[in-house]
């Protein structure tokens, strides 16, 4: 009986209703929209997984304003980054996995060794796999700008880490975790004016990475004595970048500063300065034990920490911060949809030769055109009215009937209901941006 049941809800897919009811029986037919919401629509209730309504039905995501409900079930998290398994991204990929322990969430973690177009492949290979998010650094934005659009395109949340703080909203991500790299430069470059430094150089490890360009852009906008054209090294994992600075020092005497973009060739560089006997300024960027052995040495001024494993935490817990502020935002749209049927009390509706007799949300009764009360009656749960609780037996068929008939209706037609009814519903929106978490 439960089937038949659904069956003839399911015909109601075809009305989209729009329309306020009178409080007396009126056997005209009525199709004036009432905008706005009645206020039998505006409780909500949490998504919870008791006994409420708003639980008794996966989101509707036909709308654009509520999605599928996925918190404590099932979530996997994509982190894509240009990393190289470094000091720095050896502690940001144990923070990541560490939250996905703390979270209960699946988190694959992987890393193109600066590589672009690599770390494309992985990010198209991540959504083909099933992920449900991705946390992704832009350190070659070009090169995976198409790869991330698919995960937007797909409706997939996005969130930007380490590189791209200052592109995450163009390529549709709802946040940025890390630290902003020119405002960071900006202060390495306050840095070295008050150490008194004459003449900076600038030294990335990586070719293409907009988050050293960046560090280097803010050092310059704030460093007062000669700024120089910053050089690329071999790279952290080379075993030439020592070497590297040491001929990069020793053609230019004038230096008397260094500011490495990383915590490797920060070290670097202050073992080519003792090896050419100069007492050079250096500063860094994040951490490593070297760098820290450096500076307590007095061999390195100061490092910057963007704290690796925290930003990694912080970028799985925003994804599912989200996921559950949209799971949130569909059910308060499920149950404004079944409170506002609910609050048309005895509800009568004709739709293509079809009359329906609905009360309290459920379908009780159909048949011919004025002929209800000699055709098929139908035995279904018990409602009561509002704003007495749904019970969770009534609920599926509730909210299935609340939905259709929501979605199309422009055939049909009222004859009369007990009660009030509005519609459209004012819509729940999706959160679609967060604040850039620094």
């Amino acid at each position: 009986m439960k089937k038949s049941r659904y069956v003839f809800a399911s015909l109601a897919a075809f009305a989209l209703i729009a329309t306020a009811c009178g409080d007396k029986k009126d056997n005209s037919a009525s199709t004036t929209a009432a905008g706005g919401t009645s206020a039998a629509a505006t409780s909500a209730a949490p998504a919870d997984t008791g006994g409420a309504a708003t639980t008794a039905a996966p989101a509707d995501t036909s709308s654009g304003d509520t999605v599928d409900v996925t918190s404590g079930q099932d979530v996997t998290v994509a982190i894509v980054t240009h990393g190289d398994g470094g000091v720095f991204w050896s502690v940001f990929k144990k923070g990541a996995l560490q939250a996905g322990k703390d979270l209960g969430i699946t988190v694959n973690y992987q890393e193109s060794n600066n590589t672009g177009t690599k770390q494309s492949d992985m990010i198209n290979q991540a959504l083909a796999d099933g992920a449900q998010g991705l946390a992704v650094s832009l350190a070659d934005p070009d090169a995976v700008k198409d790869a991330v659009k698919a995960f937007t395109d797909a409706g997939l949340p996005v969130v930007t880490t380490n590189s791209g703080s200052n592109l995450y909203k163009d390529f549709g991500a709802f946040t940025h975790i890390g630290q902003d790299e020119f405002t960071a430069g900006a202060g390495a470059g306050e840095k070295f004016n008050d150490a008194g430094v004459k003449v900076l150089l600038c030294a990335k490890q990586e070719q293409t990475n907009t988050g050293l360009d960046a560090r280097c852009d803010g050092a310059k906008s704030t460093f007062k004595g000669k700024f120089l054209t910053p050089i690329t090294t071999s790279g952290d994992a080379s075993g030439k970048q020592q070497a590297d600075m040491k001929a990069a020092l020793d053609a230019d005497p004038t230096i008397d500063g260094v500011f490495g973009t990383g915590p490797v060739i920060g070290h670097d560089s202050s073992l080519a300065a003792k090896e050419l006997g100069r007492t050079i300024t250096i500063g860094a960027v994040d951490l490593s034990n070297d760098i820290l052995d450096d500076i307590a040495a007095g061999d390195v001024l100061f490092t910057i920490d963007q704290r690796p494993l925290q930003a990694a935490v912080k970028q799985s817990e925003a994804n599912v911060a989200r996921d559950r502020a949209q799971a949130f935002a569909g059910a308060v749209r499920r149950q404004r949809l079944a409170d506002a049927l609910r609050g048309a009390g005895e509800l009568e509706i004709e739709l293509d030769g079809v009359t329906m007799r609905i009360v309290d949300g459920v379908l009780g009764e159909i048949g011919e055109p004025g002929r209800l009360g000699i055709s098929l009656p139908l035995s279904g749960p018990a409602t009561p009215p509002l704003p007495a609780p749904l019970p969770r037996a009534a609920a599926d068929e509730v909210l299935l009937l609340a939905r259709l008939l929501d979605h199309a209706g422009h055939r049909a037609r009222v004859l009369w209901c007990s009660g009030q009814w509005s519609r459209p519903l004012s819509p729940i929106h999706q959160p679609s941006r967060l604040p850039s978490v620094a």
